[in-house]
């Protein structure tokens, strides 16, 4: 029986050394910032979710190393919104003037950075389409840069991103008009400035401006034309077919669209790379 006693004496010891010692190491491990928790960027207020890509305006180029701004701002909630409606009596609490502030941020670009343009393309029917090769010299201050990263702001303390693609702001490279000149392997249209992005009709009307463009045997001219053809079930169907032309095959008076790679307004005399005139 004592044996017993004592048995059943030392077991309920030996449970409390082992609950004191889980108690004091689950305290320590309480008292300890996890290191596996990172430590959130103290502009924590204006990210409220994950963020890998961040629209900001050039401040100036350095190197392989882009400096841009972004203002950001929240709007702390007015005390009424966290408790029951006041009396119609009461005067209400105005809401709180939004907090605004305006971030810094240094973006390092790599070999391995991708560096296209919004909206950028050129339909090319006899020729193989060509991207042109996009470099940080096309980035000017205040261009508002598209920029992708795998870090999350959220947990960014210096400010200092590696952008994995960069989408620069849209060009004009292209406009329609009528051709005023040929002489050479010069081209000169009459034509309406055209925007990078569509605008409303009221606000195209722009004047008459003489744009220059150079050709050489590498620009295509060409234009699409409806024709009827037979599907595999025998059904007629209209379809575009590439039409090919030669720069001789323009003349003076004719409407077309002309394309390139460069800047349209931007750039003097810039290279047409395709010429497409408009069959009504």
């Amino acid at each position: 029986m004592a044996l017993k006693k004592t048995f059943v004496l030392f077991f309920v010891f030996l449970a409390s050394v082992v609950f004191f010692f889980s108690i004091l190491s689950l305290t320590k491990q309480k008292n300890q910032p996890s290191s596996s928790l990172p430590t959130p960027s103290q502009n924590i207020l204006f990210f409220t979710s994950p963020i890998n890509n961040l629209s900001a305006k050039v401040e100036k180029v350095e190197g392989d190393v882009i400096i841009v701004s972004r203002e950001f701002f929240y709007q702390p909630l007015a005390p009424e919104l966290l408790m029951a409606a006041p009396p119609e009596a009461a005067n209400p609490t105005p809401f709180p003037t939004p907090y605004r502030q305006k971030l810094t941020f240094k973006i390092k670009t790599t070999g391995k950075t991708s560096l296209e343009r919004e909206g950028f393309f050129v339909p090319l029917f006899f020729q193989k389409s060509q991207t042109p090769k996009i470099t940080l010299d096309e980035i000017k201050p205040g261009d508002n840069l598209n920029i992708f990263f795998q870090e999350d702001l959220r947990v960014v303390n210096d400010n200092q991103l590696t952008a994995t693609r960069i989408v620069l702001p849209p060009i004009t490279h292209q406009l329609t008009g009528k051709i005023s000149k040929i002489e050479g392997d010069k081209i000169q249209i009459e034509a309406t400035e055209m925007p990078p992005m569509p605008l409303p009709p009221e606000e195209t009307s722009q004047p008459q401006k003489l744009f220059t463009f150079l050709t050489d045997d590498k620009t295509e001219v060409s234009y699409q034309e409806k024709v009827q053809e037979k599907t595999p079930d025998q059904m007629m169907m209209e379809m575009l077919k590439p039409v090919k032309l030669t720069l001789s095959d323009l003349k003076v008076g004719d409407r077309v669209r002309v394309y390139s790679f460069q800047d349209i307004l931007k750039t003097q005399n810039p290279k047409a790379v395709r010429i497409e005139p408009m069959k009504e």
